[in-house]
């Protein structure tokens, strides 16, 4: 696999300085590629979404006017109905526009990778793409495998450990914190099961439980 890529979350520049380097056709590369999870100063808040389209316009601005850098889709607690459900970044600028990645790099936290199974894993790399990929497709993480959770069975899940693998969305169905407690409960539930003192039916339903529950 290739390297994760980072994208830069600090332009540098002010969103003044960004317009007038857009009104003479300079204006720097785009930092956040479509995909990216990002949260947008309004004016009264900061509110979050992921960036749908880039230099945006609307029908109605002058020819003059440089296109917006950014069309972002809200997520659902900002919007107020189905028909203004996106806002426009005016300028590439961090007082404007910044990334909002749920884990930030070299997070520890734990990824799917199976219907109930998950692992331990280390952010590595934000925005990863391959080669193969169609130009614009990116995924949210890139993440190192550490260790597997208490009492998985397939054997080719522990040989991820130190493996390199990308997480498609930033949510809570592919990656979340990492927990100790669940990691215990999932270790007294495997002696449990060694000991005889539960059988293969009930341990698998309470893993299943302690693998999903919000701890």
């Amino acid at each position: 696999m290739l390297r994760g890529l980072c994208t830069d979350s600090s332009s540098g520049l002010t969103a003044v300085a960004w317009l007038e380097l857009a009104k003479a056709g300079a204006a720097p590369p785009i930092r956040f590629p479509l995909g990216t999870p990002v949260k947008c100063n309004t004016g009264d808040a900061w509110i979050t979404g992921t960036v749908v389209a880039h230099g945006y316009r609307e029908e109605s601005w002058p020819a003059e006017r440089p296109s917006a850098p950014y069309q972002v889709l809200l997520d659902d607690q900002f919007v107020v109905d189905e028909n203004n459900n996106a806002i426009w970044a005016p300028a590439d600028a961090d007082e404007l526009i910044r990334s909002n990645f749920r884990f930030p790099l070299g997070a520890a936290a734990e990824c799917r990778v199976g219907k109930d199974d998950w692992v331990r894993c280390t952010v590595v790399g934000h925005m990863y793409r391959e080669e193969k990929w169609p130009d614009g497709r990116f995924v949210p993480y890139q993440v190192r495998v550490g260790d597997v959770l208490p009492g998985s069975e397939p054997p080719e899940l522990k040989a991820l450990a130190g493996q390199l693998i990308w997480l498609p969305k930033d949510n809570a169905e592919n990656i979340r914190k990492s927990s100790d407690l669940r990691w215990e409960r999932l270790q007294t539930l495997v002696q449990q099961r060694d000991s005889g003192k539960l059988d293969a039916e009930a341990f698998a339903e309470q893993r299943r439980a302690l693998i999903h529950e919000d701890l």
